[in-house]
């Protein structure tokens, strides 16, 4: 059963179009999406049946994460409307509030039914440029060979993300707050706290620019493609070809660096009661900036502030950014990875 709710909804675009309009979508708020698919209903000229969904939902759908009968199934906003295509006028159409998808099953899409199935492109703004980047794979490989290429360019995919998002004028205050908490709010003593850091820039994501597996074929020779930021892409095939370039020069600095801390007994020290006006963290600054230059790193100055200006925080950063990108060009240097064709839009990418 519906009933009039005196609420309206603003049309956007038609996302499937089969003789007719199949599956469109309206903007009702800030943070609400409608999306409805055309049903038969008598008493409507043209019924369509809508769910309210927020902006990550739409995100997830849109990058293929979840199916369309998912946002029906479990809409975050928990309203379902049926409303009326031939009665929208300026742009706008009327909503009838509708009983929960249980209730109007014969309404629901099929399982299986993602976005790389629409037939019209959506007119929503694009936010960040996705694409696509291909991994040619050969040698012998297990699985955790692959959950460990994976894992080390997810590492370098959310470092570089990161501070990409910090500095930019369009990412909200909330996002900031996250991946500067991120960098200054654990005490980097041992293995956990560098899971926890790159965990908390993973959270600090938002679904328009978050990586995500497109394909794999787990054979050798093999492939893995993934999606994600075009500018993040190349931020870390910049990192890993001057990397590779260098490598012997900053692998000696990291050993040195690494040494010197071990040496003051530092690598188990909490960055938290470091002390960072001593004539340590002079030092060490001095060190950080030299090792980050070898790498060029550019961003070296963003992370000492993000760290609130804590050399012994930065240093281990550093220090753990080496052994990332160290690992991840090890794939390359044993011959068991390199790059595909050049980066192409994703199937999957925001129209």
């Amino acid at each position: 059963m519906a009933k009039r709710s005196g609420e309206t909804a603003q049309f956007l675009c038609t996302l499937v179009y089969v003789d007719e309009p199949q599956v469109v979508l309206l903007k009702k708020g800030d943070d609400s999406r409608l999306i409805a698919v055309a049903v038969e209903k008598a008493d409507h000229t043209y019924p369509f049946f809508a769910a309210e969904i927020n902006l990550t939902q739409w995100q997830r759908y849109r990058r293929g994460f979840v199916d369309l009968r998912y946002l029906f199934t479990f809409p975050r906003w928990k309203r379902w409307y049926l409303f009326d295509l031939a009665d929208m006028a300026d742009g706008q159409v009327s909503l009838e509030r509708a009983d929960d998808s249980r209730s109007n099953e014969s309404f629901l899409p099929q399982k299986g039914f993602f976005s790389r199935e629409h037939t019209e492109p959506d007119l929503e703004e694009e936010i960040v440029k996705l694409e696509t980047q291909n991994f040619a794979i050969d040698g012998s490989w297990d699985l955790p060979d692959f959950a460990q290429f994976y894992g080390k360019f997810t590492d370098l995919y959310y470092f570089f993300l990161g501070l990409r998002k910090y500095t930019s004028e369009f990412v909200k205050p909330e996002i900031k707050r996250q991946i500067r908490d991120a960098f200054a709010e654990h005490p980097l003593r041992g293995g956990s706290s560098y899971v926890n850091l790159y965990h908390d820039l993973f959270s600090a994501k938002e679904m328009n620019d978050a990586l995500s597996v497109d394909k794999i074929r787990y054979a050798s020779p093999g492939y893995v493609v993934v999606n994600g930021s075009a500018d993040v892409f190349a931020d870390i095939d910049s990192s890993l070809e001057k990397f590779a370039s260098s490598y012997d020069e900053v692998k000696a600095q990291y050993l040195e660096l690494h040494g010197y801390l071990r040496k003051m007994k530092l690598l188990s020290s909490s960055v938290e009661r470091f002390d960072k006006d001593g004539a340590v963290a002079k030092y060490l600054v001095g060190e950080c900036k030299r090792f980050a230059e070898t790498m060029e790193l550019s961003d070296f100055d963003l992370v000492y502030g993000l760290t609130g200006k804590n050399a012994l925080g930065t240093a281990k950063i550093l220090l753990s950014h080496f052994r990332r990108l160290e690992r991840y060009y090890m794939f390359f240097a044993e011959g068991r990875v390199e790059e595909g064709p050049e980066v192409t839009p994703s199937p999957n990418r925001d129209s």
